[in-house]
């Protein structure tokens, strides 16, 4: 159990390095660039040169890269790539090595929860992230277009009760506590499950003195 336990824990630490390591490097070489290009470019560095990537496309690539780091690029850095890697430790690797980065995590995207609940998250956006903002409010004819995904959010702030409750349309907080809920709920059932397991174990070895008394 301990020499699975240490490889899980050497895995999430080589990937929190790769994807830290990537960004400073970017951050370097690109003085000028906002918090979500510096999110989404360390995201295609790391996985836009996958099988997944080359079948689905450029579009697709980059329209994933910046929906993935969306969220993540109105923290501070280097709490920025921290949470985005933190996540991607449980897209990429599950619940089980998750489980040690679950309360970091939390505390990390706290800022952005409140952001959503308050219906202030575009402002702080825009202020961390004017650059990539700019660039992408002309229309365009791609499938995968990054201007509708920020009118997504322009309509969310505008229209929060509305976008919350159609079916089918965009919601980025939906979308913020689907992902929170579902690592939230993994690592939850893991630490009952870790909990039980030396209860379990000790009734299973008091139940048959229990049977033997019975039959006495």
């Amino acid at each position: 159990m301990g020499f699975f336990n240490r490889g899980r824990k050497k895995h999430t630490e080589n990937l929190i390095r790769a994807l830290e390591e990537k960004y400073f490097k970017l951050k370097e070489q690109n003085p000028g660039q906002d918090e979500h290009w510096l999110l989404a470019n360390t995201w295609l560095e790391m996985y836009g040169s996958t099988e997944q990537a080359k079948q689905r496309g450029a579009e697709w690539v980059t329209f994933t890269a910046y929906k993935s780091s969306c969220q993540y690029s109105v923290l501070e850095p280097p709490k920025s790539i921290r949470a985005l890697a933190l996540s991607l430790v449980y897209e990429e690797l599950g619940e089980w090595p998750a489980i040690n980065c679950a309360i970091e995590f939390y505390e990390l995207i706290e800022p952005i929860r409140e952001s959503k609940e308050s219906n202030t998250f575009l402002d702080q956006y825009k202020k961390r992230n004017p650059q990539t903002w700019k660039e992408n409010q002309v229309e365009n004819n791609s499938r995968y277009s990054l201007y509708w995904f920020f009118k997504g959010l322009e309509s969310l702030q505008e229209y929060p009760k509305e976008a919350e409750e159609a079916p089918g349309k965009y919601s980025a907080r939906q979308r913020i506590e689907r992902e929170a809920n579902k690592l939230k709920g993994g690592v939850k059932q893991l630490i009952q499950g870790l909990k039980n397991m030396g209860t379990k174990g000790r009734k299973n070895v008091k139940k048959p003195k229990k049977q033997k008394d019975k039959k006495k």
